[in-house]
């Protein structure tokens, strides 16, 4: 996790990870009723990863058997959602993991091949191992330099809406704060 940001990603906080993306360059953008379908799945997508992600509520000290019960069932919903997304990821044939950077704003990958220049871009990028469901983003090629892979792509998006971009910087916040406590955590060992 980076918090200086070079352009063409913007500003605020970076997500870097290793993770399944595909991109398909685009004669343009799609028509408005297909970008709020587009929209209202990734917003979907992105509430669903922050429950996933959340951390348990501070009910212990009221009910200590009943947080203990939700933590059984918890754990036994995590296993069988891990064990689906293996088996789903191993028929869906998930793409190649690719050094990604990710803000709100844009995402930079590192690839074989690239669109060109100035063309349209639909990626698909998958968060979680757990869950292959893709995140699809539409944007601008900005840049395409040489890279270690290939390729490094950056990608600003189009319309992103309000909600989808709130939810976005929520999940890059978490995978900041994340990597903060491991760091901390290897800093004591």
């Amino acid at each position: 996790m980076s918090e200086h940001v070079p352009e063409p990603l913007g500003k605020g906080l970076v997500y870097e990870d290793w993770l399944p993306l595909k991109w398909n360059a685009a004669k343009e953008v799609p028509p408005v009723a297909a970008l709020s379908h587009i929209h209202d799945a990734n917003e979907k997508f992105l509430r669903r990863v922050a429950t996933l992600e959340e951390e348990p509520a501070d009910i212990a000290e009221t009910n200590p058997e009943l947080v203990k019960e939700f933590l059984r069932l918890e754990s036994k919903l995590d296993l069988v959602l891990d064990m689906v997304g293996t088996i789903l990821a191993g028929h869906l044939k998930l793409p190649k993991p690719s050094p990604i950077r990710l803000t709100a704003e844009a995402i930079s990958w590192d690839s074989p091949e690239a669109p060109p220049v100035g063309s349209h871009a639909v990626i698909e990028l998958y968060l979680l191992p757990s869950c292959p469901y893709p995140l699809t983003l539409l944007g601008s090629v900005k840049s395409v330099e040489q890279s270690p892979e290939g390729c490094r792509t950056a990608v600003v998006f189009d319309e992103i809406g309000e909600d989808v971009r709130e939810w976005l910087e929520r999940t890059i916040f978490r995978q900041h704060r994340r990597r903060v406590a491991l760091s901390r955590r290897h800093q004591q060992i």
